[in-house]
């Protein structure tokens, strides 16, 4: 399995979340702890029926770097490092980089930036820089079950970095604390596949968390 991709899972319709009702307490960053584990299905924005299962298990803590497992399908588990607040190391043309869907404390109207870059099954480099916005808390229902979450919306864009394309992306993230991590992830990039949104999104299936 890509890197890069495991990496972005670590990062993971919009009808099952009910609206946040009032500003809320700030969320600090989750305890974790070896065993921890959360699976996940992976669907794709423009085809519904195709899934894939996603696994994330706490392996190893040392200090503030967290080792985790990620399997993806059927592929070989890759592993991957973080930090307590699942920040994620990526390249942006090359050069290293910190890319932060989540930074804690999570605080109802808190904003920041952050960007991560990728590159496609040809070996393109790609970038995505955005802004995000704790919007507040929110009641959210995903097949693990329903959970007080806090809702994260980010507003932003990707490119090429050939410059031969750009266009919008959208990411609505809900984290739950009781789950120390994301139940549902929504990524839309427009304009990505002929002028077409693609995109996809995660929902927590199981988990199991100390």
């Amino acid at each position: 399995m890509n890197k890069r991709f495991a990496a972005a899972v670590l990062a993971l319709a919009w009808s099952g979340a009910a609206p946040a009702q009032d500003g809320g307490p700030a969320v600090d960053a989750p305890t974790l702890a070896v065993g921890d584990s959360w699976d996940y299905t992976q669907r794709d924005l423009l085809d519904k029926n195709r899934t894939t299962e996603v696994k994330v298990t706490v392996t190893a803590i040392s200090g503030d770097v967290v080792s985790v497992s990620v399997m993806s399908g059927d592929a070989q588990p890759v592993t991957s490092q973080t930090d307590r607040s699942w920040a994620m190391s990526t390249e942006i043309d090359g050069e290293p980089s910190t890319y932060r869907y989540l930074d804690f404390p999570l605080t109802p109207g808190k904003r920041w930036q952050s960007a991560h870059g990728w590159l496609n099954r040809s070996g393109d480099p790609f970038e995505e820089d955005m802004n995000f916005t704790v919007a507040g808390p929110a009641r959210v229902t995903v097949p693990a079950g329903t959970f007080d979450a806090i809702r994260i919306d980010g507003h932003g864009s990707w490119e090429k970095l050939d410059g031969r394309a750009h266009a919008g992306a959208t990411l609505t993230i809900w984290y739950a604390p009781s789950v120390k991590r994301i139940v549902r992830y929504d990524s839309v990039r427009n304009g990505f596949m002929k002028n077409h949104p693609s995109g996809y999104s995660l929902e927590l299936e199981r988990y199991n968390v100390q």
